[in-house]
């Protein structure tokens, strides 16, 4: 698992490439890994435990080690970090609903890549949440039970419908603007599943949330918070916003989008960091294809 740092510098009409700044130095030397913006698809084991969790799941990774474990409407937000070459953490922050989530405590899986880095298999070898272990595989101390993960094909981004809706699951970044001309401005990343669920990734603070379409119908949304890295941080009271091209420019939403605070936000800080903020969709087949050459 890679930590990602991106700058952003944005001109009339333009946006610098920035991929070059998604590839930091590899941490464990392998030859798979588990890249922002990837989307991974798998089954949960069958239990009576949670018969409301069954069938498929999606789970999507996030930047600087955090995930998104969807399930039709429902959603699980881990911190997931690779610990080796060969293992992985996880550990449940929120979830929505919110009594899907376990306590704090860290599980340890083993992962095998597989099939030229596009599946990975996880076992269990320390779970101390039994509910989530019964779901990926773990009957007992003794009998565990491997959950496969198939890699989802990339696609190159592109916007959906009229106006600036989102194709998802999508990674967004951008860049806060800079204090002075001698600093960068911190840059920050937006995850976001197929079912809207999305944890956003600032440098202060780390927020797991879902949109939903707004009333209205015209492609505005409404965020709710449930949670956050740091509890005190999430705002228990909806935002209206919308994604809106970007001012001065010629070019679609496919690539670039700016957020819009429709209604006023009762969350101040909320609307401090998002309110007229730019973000660029990145290409994830692009960032796995610099990945890949790096390594030949």
């Amino acid at each position: 698992m890679i930590s990602l740092a991106i700058v952003l510098m944005l001109a009339v009409g333009a946006l610098a490439d920035a991929h070059h700044h998604l590839c930091p130095d590899d941490d464990f030397g392998g030859e798979c890994e588990f890249l922002p913006g990837q989307v991974w698809r798998g089954e949960f084991a069958k239990t009576d435990f949670r018969p409301e969790l069954s069938g498929e799941f999606e789970l999507v990774i996030a930047d600087h080690d955090y995930a998104l474990l969807t399930n039709g409407n429902q959603t699980i937000f881990w911190r997931f970090a690779l610990k080796g070459a060969d293992q992985v953490a996880l550990q449940d922050l929120a979830a929505h609903p919110a009594y899907l989530a376990c306590n704090s405590d860290v599980a340890h899986y083993s992962v095998e890549f597989g099939d030229r880095c596009s599946s990975a298999t996880l076992v269990a070898l320390n779970e101390p949440c039994e509910v989530r272990g019964k779901l990926l595989g773990q009957e007992d101390e003794r009998n565990r039970s491997p959950v496969r993960l198939e890699r989802v094909s990339c696609e190159a981004p592109e916007a959906q419908g009229e106006g600036c809706q989102l194709t998802t699951p999508v990674l967004l970044y951008g860049q806060h603007a800079s204090v002075d001309e001698h600093t960068s401005g911190d840059a920050f990343a937006i995850s976001i599943a197929s079912n809207h669920a999305y944890i956003e990734v600032q440098e202060d603070g780390v927020y797991f949330g879902y949109a939903a379409l707004a009333e209205a119908g015209d492609g505005s949304f409404v965020i709710h918070e449930v949670g956050s890295q740091e509890p005190q941080l999430a705002c228990a009271h909806p935002g209206h916003y919308a994604w809106t091209s970007v001012p001065g420019s010629d070019e679609t939403c496919s690539r670039h989008l700016a957020l819009e605070m429709r209604t006023p936000d009762m969350c101040v800080d909320r609307y401090e960091r998002l309110e007229g903020e730019v973000l660029t969709r990145i290409d994830v087949c692009k960032l796995e294809a610099l990945r890949a050459a790096e390594r030949q």
